[in-house]
């Protein structure tokens, strides 16, 4: 199976990140997010301003891609800490 794009943007981040570490958080985002959100949340490993604007945005759209990654990034954390 191919690494989804949260994974490959986990892979390629300067963060300490191991293999099995990215891998499991791409798990969680095959679990929860859709592959367009997961092209977006990729962008956000080299962006953070991004999160943060789609974050205080009032867009409903960026409302739902927000509450969708607090979802990923909630068990991401369950799963792979």
């Amino acid at each position: 199976m191919s690494a989804n794009p949260i994974q490959r943007a986990c892979m390629a981040s300067d963060r300490d990140s191991s293999r099995a570490l990215c891998s499991c958080i791409g798990v969680a985002a095959d679990a929860t997010l859709s592959r367009s959100q997961m092209r977006e949340g990729a962008r956000w490993f080299d962006d953070p301003q991004r999160a943060q604007d789609m974050r205080q945005s009032d867009r409903d759209n960026d409302e739902v891609m927000w509450r969708a990654w607090r979802t990923f990034s909630t068990l991401a954390e369950q799963r792979c800490s």
